[in-house]
């Protein structure tokens, strides 16, 4: 008799644990599911359309060669499911592409090197250098999460590439990468350079 209540009692036990484990995985799974929908989500307030919405979609990071750049708030996707980044901290301060903003006239012009790209809030045609040309989506104005600090988002992938840079979108990670091409300016124009790029130290480091 003695057997069979501490058999019974260990059976008993063993479900009392089972079920205490499955009721904890079932816990942290939820909070785990709530954060990442949570984070998931954006409050954005579009200053052209002037709409306010929940964004939900992909949420893009940026690289340059193989750094991560850092964003006050990430890339989104438009529309039609171009990449839009925002341009001031992806392509001035990071690239050294000169930025121009004219709230009150809407438009946007960068400059780097010789090349000229202006662009309009709200409107998918730009100008190279003079030249009209149409972009895969129009720029825009935008604020997040009931903050009223303005960020002007532009075609990620079209501005890279207009001035001359790689640029490629790993859709496993939403990453965007745009590298450097292998060349300098002389101030004016772009020059290819296909010579020995020499390794560079410091104290015993090498610099990259």
């Amino acid at each position: 008799m003695k057997q069979n209540t501490k058999e019974f009692y260990t059976f008993y036990h063993r479900i009392v644990k089972y079920i205490a484990v499955f009721l904890f995985v079932l816990l942290f799974s939820s909070g785990v599911f709530f954060s990442r929908a949570e984070a998931a989500s954006l409050r954005i307030h579009n200053y052209v359309t002037n709409d306010t919405y929940d964004y939900t979609d992909t949420q893009i990071s940026y690289r340059i060669g193989g750094t991560p750049v850092s964003l006050t708030y990430p890339g989104i996707l438009s529309g039609n499911g171009s990449a839009l980044g925002p341009c001031e901290e992806l392509f001035s301060d990071t690239l050294g592409i000169t930025m121009e903003f004219n709230e009150l006239s809407q438009t946007v012009l960068l400059t780097y090197g010789s090349d000229k790209l202006q662009m309009t809030l709200g409107n998918s045609q730009a100008y190279i250098n003079g030249k009209s040309v149409l972009m895969p989506c129009a720029p825009a104005l935008y604020s997040f999460s009931d903050t009223k600090e303005k960020y002007v988002y532009v075609p990620s992938r079209f501005v890279a590439e207009t001035f001359g840079f790689t640029y490629s979108w790993d859709s496993a990670t939403a990453t965007s990468t745009i590298t450097r091409t292998s060349g300098i300016y002389d101030g004016n124009r772009l020059l290819q350079y296909n010579d020995v790029s020499p390794e560079l130290k410091v104290r015993s480091n090498t610099v990259n």
